[in-house]
């Protein structure tokens, strides 16, 4: 449980912020969910952000996901399949799925 007065400290510390943080830094270690937070990060920028503005029209965003190996990138893509698909409000932002890797 969150005590009231960290909360305090933290509505305090991050009152002055007018705009979302550019950069993210994560120890994760071995076996930790990094592909997982990955995939996550993904869902959420490609469903709920807007990138009209800098995209030419009918132009498609695309949401670049650098892994390790092949293996690597499986997994991943499997993690946001699985997001997409499992999520009710997500799986309705499906507008068609390519071949797995």
């Amino acid at each position: 449980m969150i005590s009231s007065s960290f909360i305090r400290v933290a509505r305090a510390a991050t009152a002055h912020q007018q705009r979302s943080p550019q950069k993210l830094g994560l120890v994760i270690c071995r076996r930790g969910g990094k592909s997982f937070i990955l995939a996550l990060v993904a869902v959420f920028l490609a469903c709920f952000h807007s990138y009209r503005q800098f995209l030419a029209p009918g132009e498609k965003g695309t949401i670049l996901i650098i892994a390790t190996d092949r293996k690597q990138g499986r997994v991943i893509f499997r993690y946001i399949r699985g997001l997409l698909t499992q999520v009710p409000m997500l799986q309705k932002m499906i507008e068609r799925e390519t071949a797995d890797i």
